[in-house]
């Protein structure tokens, strides 16, 4: 695959050395074969330090730390688009970099760029305790955001109630 490591890096292309990867739902179905689709390889999301700068590369360098996207991040190595990365927080462990590309990404394109979530919203999070669940309840609630949310056992409505969710339902039992 063109993405993997080579000799030579594209103008805008970063080589990353692999530290932690992060793994999503989709992973698991994909290796299930029960993804509808071509998934490509598992461990998109990832950590790592940068090796290798493209020529037009100028805000990253060799030896930074930084966490993103790249095609099957399970690999010492791996080369990515530079756009796809950014420096990672020194206050978050690789572990926590890593599992969190996916999921802010995607709460940042719903409750940013698509719908700009104030605090007249009141927000329906289904999955409430799953990783896009839970940085929704997160970024809605810092929006100033009302949260609603549903949960699929006792204990994680109880964890979402505890978390000061404003309500929180079954997504099992109708009747709680």
């Amino acid at each position: 695959s063109p993405m993997f490591c080579r000799s030579t890096l594209g103008p805008t292309e970063i080589e990353v050395e692999i530290v932690s990867v992060g793994l999503n739902f989709r992973d698991v179905l994909n290796v299930l074969g029960l993804y509808p689709g071509e998934t490509g390889p598992p461990g998109n999301d990832m950590c790592g330090i940068v090796r290798r700068v493209g020529t037009d590369v100028r805000d990253l360098g060799p030896n930074e730390r930084v966490m993103g996207f790249t095609i099957g991040s399970l690999r010492e190595l791996n080369i990515t688009r530079r756009e796809h990365v950014v420096k990672a927080p020194s206050r978050l462990t690789d572990a926590q970099a890593s599992s969190l590309p996916t999921v802010a990404v995607t709460v940042e394109v719903m409750f940013y760029e698509l719908y700009s979530v104030s605090s007249t919203d009141v927000i329906l999070v289904h999955a409430g305790t799953g990783g896009v669940g839970l940085t929704a309840i997160e970024y809605a609630r810092v929006a100033g955001a009302t949260v609603i949310a549903t949960a699929g056992s006792d204990r994680k409505v109880q964890y979402l109630r505890d978390l000061g969710v404003a309500a929180v339902f079954s997504s099992r039992d109708p009747d709680q």
